[in-house]
């Protein structure tokens, strides 16, 4: 299993992960990007620009999916994605191309367009035999107008392809005579 902590500065992701270290001995601790790259010779700006975030975004990616076996991580893709959609500069982000890259490192964080995060609440539903479903809008500090589209998107698209693809699913489950109905 691979455990990312997320969070903002100063929220206590380091001492949780010292915390957790000490129980999950087989972990490995991988170190927070923005360290990773620095060491490496990237110089940051003062204030963070969208090439700053995108490269700590990229080596977060590369961290998880690279890493074979067990993990602690601090902070994780979405973290740095929401950085870079809170940015000033938001408009001159391609989010359509991080997002294929996304999927190996997000486990169970819901990204994507209405069809992915449908298609992935519908698997965990069915995998867990789950009756209720609750998401959480937003990461970071997305704009307030992003957030309320988020939940303009999750009611009218995503909940009723849900819907729809939970009953597909049974219709197949019946039809194949693995569950029957009462009345």
């Amino acid at each position: 299993m691979k455990i990312a902590i997320s969070g903002t500065h100063c929220s206590g992701k380091t001492s949780l992960i010292e915390e957790l270290s000490r129980e999950l001995v087989t972990y490995e601790v991988v170190e927070e990007p923005y360290y990773l790259l620095e060491d490496e010779g990237p110089q940051f700006a003062d204030t963070p620009c969208l090439e700053d975030f995108e490269l700590q975004l990229d080596r977060s990616i590369q961290c998880i999916a690279g890493t074979r076996g067990e993990g602690l991580f601090e902070r994780c893709p979405v973290d740095f994605l929401a950085y870079l959609l809170a940015h000033r500069d938001v408009m001159n982000l391609d989010v359509a191309g991080w997002l294929p890259r996304m999927p190996p490192a997000t486990g169970s964080l819901y990204v994507g367009g209405p069809e992915t995060v449908a298609r992935k609440i519908a698997a965990t539903v069915r995998a867990l035999g789950a009756s209720r479903f609750d998401l959480k809008y937003s990461a970071g500090t997305l704009r307030h107008e992003l957030m309320l589209r988020s939940i303009e998107l999750y009611g009218r698209e995503v909940i009723p392809r849900v819907r729809q693809l939970l009953t597909e699913t049974s219709a197949v489950t019946v039809a194949k005579g693995v569950v029957g109905l009462e009345a």
